[in-house]
C-alpha cells in the first residue's frame, strides 16, 4: 500500500505537467504551429477543454451510456464552432436530375461484406484544411468500382475535382461540393491518377490533361435498403456493385476513436444537416448491432485507422439520405490497363523510397541499397501472395510491409535469437485462481490500463518492455 501512496503522489505531481506534455506532443504529431504565443496559449486552452470533454465522454462509454469512444485528434485545438464551420463548407444538398435509377434485380444480400479485404479500397487520405471530402468520396467510389471491373486498384486525383469540377458543375473546390456533381464531371472529362495530378489541399488552376478512367453515368439510391444492395455484388450479371458514396452529419465526430456511432451521438438524420462526404466500403454486425464500415478522409490516425462504424438500418447521422455510385465506361478500362503496365515497374521503386523515408532507412553504399531493394521486392511479392491466400480463406491473417521488409528471414530470426535464455527463476509466487470469474472477452486498452505502443528498435529489449507494461 505504501507503494500506491507513492504512485498517487507521483500522479498528483504529473497531472499538471502531463497536459502540457500532451499539448507539445499533439503539436509535434500534427505539425501545428501558431502565429504568436498568444494564439498558442488560446489554442492550448481550447485543447484542455477538449481533452476534458473527451475524458468525460469516455467515462460514459465505459459505463455503457454512449456507443463509441473518443480520442485526441487533429481537431483538438479547434472550438466546436470552428469544426462546424469547416464542415459547413461542403456545399448544397440538392441532387442532379440525370442520375440513373437503381436496379436491384438479381442481388443476393450478404450478412456482411468488407471491400477492403477484397482489395477494392485505397489507403485512407487526409483532406487537410480543404473542404474536399466530396472529392475523396467520389474518387473512392470510382476506385473501388474500377478494381471490381478489372482487378486494378489505382489512386485517382481528388485534386483534379477540386480544381476542375467547378463552374457549371456547381462545386466550390475547397469550399465544398457534391459527389453527384463530381461524377458528372468524370462522366464528361474523365479523371487522372493521383500520381499524375497529386493532392495539394488548396484551390488551384485546373491542369486537366487526359484521363485514367472515365465513367458512363452514376446511380442515385433512395433508401438504406438500396444502399445495402448496392454495396453487395451482382450475382446474375457481369457488372458488380461495391463502395458507395454517402453524405452524413459529422458534426459530432471530430474526436471519434472506436465503436459504433448511433443516435445517442446526437448527430442529425435530416437532409438539411448533411455536411460531410464519406465512402461506405462494407457492413457487418457486432453484438447484435448492425453497422456500416465508412471510410473517412481525415487521415489514418483518426477513428479506427481512418474509418468509422455507423449504425445501420436506422439512418443514423443521415447516412441513407444521399448515396450514389458510378457506372464505369468499359472503353476507359483499356486506358487504365495501359497506365498500369507502365506504372507497375515504377510503383515498387516508389514504394521502396517511401519505405526508406517512413522507417528512416539509410545504407552504407549504393551496393547495399541495391541488395536491400532486392530483398524488399522478394518480401513484397511474398506478402502479396500471402494476402491472396488470406482473401480466399487459406490463411487466417493478413500481412503488410513493416520495418523488417528489407531483412531476410534469417536476419529477422537472428534478431529474435538475441532475446536471452529461456529457463525461469525459481523464486516466483504461484498463481492463485480462486474466486476468479472468467470473462468471454476482455480488453484492458479500453479500460485505460495500457500505455502507447513502443518501438524496441534493433535492441533485443522486448523482455524489458513486456515487464514494465505489467507493472
Amino acid at each position: 500500500m505504501k507503494f500506491l501512496v507513492v504512485v498517487a503522489a507521483l500522479v498528483l505531481v504529473a497531472c499538471a505537467s502531463s497536459i502540457k506534455e500532451e499539448w507539445q506532443q499533439f503539436k509535434l504529431i500534427h505539425g501545428k504551429t501558431y502565429r504568436s504565443l498568444v494564439e498558442d496559449k488560446n489554442r492550448f486552452s481550447i485543447f484542455q477543454d477538449n481533452v476534458r470533454m473527451i475524458q468525460e465522454h469516455n467515462k460514459k462509454y465505459e459505463s455503457g451510456e454512449v456507443s463509441y469512444a473518443m480520442k485526441v485528434t487533429q481537431f483538438a485545438d479547434m472550438t466546436q464552432q470552428e469544426f462546424l464551420d469547416l464542415l459547413k463548407t461542403q456545399g448544397k444538398a440538392d441532387r442532379p436530375r440525370n442520375a440513373l435509377e437503381f436496379d436491384s434485380t438479381g442481388i443476393e444480400i450478404k450478412t456482411a461484406i468488407d471491400w477492403r479485404k477484397k482489395g477494392a479500397v485505397t489507403a485512407v487520405k487526409d483532406q487537410g484544411q480543404c473542404g474536399s471530402c466530396w472529392a475523396f468520396s467520389a474518387v473512392g467510389s470510382i476506385e473501388g468500382h474500377l478494381f471490381l471491373k478489372n482487378k486494378t486498384l489505382i489512386d485517382l486525383s481528388a485534386q483534379e475535382l477540386v480544381d476542375c469540377a467547378t463552374g457549371k458543375y456547381e462545386n466550390l473546390g475547397c469550399k465544398g461540393g457534391l459527389m453527384d456533381d463530381a461524377f458528372k464531371y468524370v462522366e464528361d472529362y474523365g479523371i487522372q491518377s493521383e500520381e499524375s495530378y497529386p493532392y495539394e489541399a488548396i484551390d488551384s488552376e485546373c491542369k486537366r490533361k487526359g484521363y485514367a478512367v472515365k465513367i458512363k453515368s452514376f446511380v442515385d439510391l433512395k433508401d438504406e435498403k438500396e444502399v445495402t444492395a448496392a454495396v453487395c455484388k451482382y450475382y446474375f450479371y457481369i457488372s458488380s456493385k461495391g463502395p458507395v458514396s454517402a453524405a452524413i452529419d459529422a458534426s459530432t465526430m471530430p474526436f471519434y476513436s472506436h465503436g459504433i456511432v448511433d443516435k445517442r451521438s446526437r448527430c442529425s438524420s435530416l437532409l438539411k444537416d448533411l455536411d460531410h462526404g464519406v465512402l461506405i466500403v462494407g457492413y457487418g454486425s457486432e453484438d447484435g448491432v448492425d453497422y456500416w464500415i465508412v471510410k473517412n478522409s481525415w487521415g489514418a490516425d483518426w477513428g479506427e485507422h481512418g474509418y468509422v462504424r455507423i449504425k445501420r438500418n436506422v439512418n443514423a447521422c443521415g447516412i441513407a439520405l444521399y448515396n450514389s455510385y458510378p457506372v464505369l465506361n468499359m472503353k476507359s478500362l483499356v486506358v487504365v490497363a495501359t497506365l498500369v503496365l507502365v506504372a507497375c515497374a515504377s510503383s515498387i521503386k516508389e514504394e521502396w523510397q517511401q519505405f526508406k523515408l517512413i522507417h528512416g532507412k539509410t545504407y552504407r553504399s549504393l551496393v547495399e541499397d541495391k541488395h536491400r531493394f532486392s530483398i524488399f521486392q522478394d518480401n513484397v511479392r511474398m506478402i502479396q501472395e500471402h494476402n491472396k491466400k488470406y482473401e480466399s480463406g487459406e490463411a487466417s491473417y493478413a500481412m503488410k510491409v513493416t520495418q523488417f521488409a528489407d531483412m531476410t528471414q534469417q536476419e529477422f530470426l537472428d534478431l529474435l535469437k538475441t532475446q536471452g535464455k529461456a529457463d525461469r527463476p525459481r523464486n516466483a509466487l504461484e498463481f492463485d485462481s480462486t474466486g476468479i470469474e472468467t470473462k468471454t472477452a476482455i480488453d484492458w486498452r479500453k479500460k485505460g490500463a495500457v500505455t502507447a505502443v513502443k518501438n524496441q528498435g534493433q535492441c533485443g529489449a522486448c523482455w524489458a518492455f513486456s515487464a514494465v507494461r505489467i507493472f
